[in-house]
């Protein structure tokens, strides 16, 4: 995680193939050891989701849904919201369903799909969908602050 967490992270170049690698990697790296290993880098993950490389958020995206921390949450919700990149946004709601494991609070499937083609209301609808997820889930110490979600 270290390794792909440097290459990914060089300024200047980012080796996909690499880092794509790596991905492929974590989805079957398992267990409690890896969710620690993954909580480790938390911070550098959380940086690189701000990164001005597509490439390299949509990374982040993904990695950070592995974590299994909620308190990840409003950084992926954010990216639905503002984010430019169609895969970073793809890549931000499916670590939210993985956080989430796929809780519908009443909607179908179908509902819930997001695709690069979705229109500014189906976004919307989307981003709607995750922040009452949030505010209902949250962390019991974040239910009275004032956390704005976009």
């Amino acid at each position: 995680i270290d390794t792909m967490l440097s290459e990914i992270s060089k300024i200047n170049s980012i080796n996909i193939e690499s880092a794509q690698a790596a991905l492929e990697d974590l989805k079957t790296y398992q267990g409690a050891d890896a969710k620690e290993a993954l909580l480790k880098q938390r911070e550098r993950l959380i940086k690189l989701a701000s990164d001005p490389r597509a490439n390299a958020r949509m990374i982040a995206f993904t990695v950070l849904g592995k974590t299994d921390d909620i308190t990840v949450a409003p950084i992926l919700i954010n990216a639905i919201a503002s984010d430019t990149d169609a895969d970073c946004v793809i890549a931000a709601h499916r670590s939210l369903k993985l956080l989430a494991r796929n809780v519908r609070l009443g909607k179908t499937s179908d509902e819930l799909e997001f695709t690069e083609d979705a229109t500014k209301t189906r976004r919307q609808d989307v981003l709607n969908y995750w922040k009452n997820w949030y505010r209902a889930s949250r962390p019991y110490a974040e239910r009275d602050s004032l956390l704005s979600l976009p």
